[in-house]
C-alpha cells in the first residue's frame, strides 16, 4: 500500500489535485468550511489567514510534486 502511495504518478495527481483545491476561490470556501478555519493562521496572517494558507498550498504542492516526479521517487529494493 505506501508503495502506490508514495507512486510518483500518485503525488503528481494529488499535487494536482491541491493545486485545485488551493487556487481555485469556490473550491476552497468549500474546504474552509468542510474543515473549519485555522486559528494560527488566522492569528498570524490576520483576517483571511486560513485562505492565504490555502493558495500558498496551491502554489507549493505542484512544486513539490513536480519535483519528487521527477527526481525518481523513493525506490523500494
Amino acid at each position: 500500500m505506501i508503495e502506490f502511495l508514495l507512486n510518483r504518478w500518485v503525488i503528481l495527481v494529488i499535487g494536482i489535485l491541491f493545486m485545485l483545491v488551493g487556487l481555485k476561490p469556490d473550491w476552497t470556501l468549500a474546504v474552509v468550511r468542510m474543515v473549519g478555519k485555522m486559528g494560527w493562521a488566522e492569528q498570524g496572517l490576520g483576517r483571511g489567514g486560513t485562505f492565504n494558507i490555502w493558495k500558498l498550498i496551491g502554489v507549493l504542492a505542484p512544486i513539490g510534486a513536480i519535483i519528487y516526479f521527477f527526481s525518481g521517487g523513493v525506490k523500494f529494493d
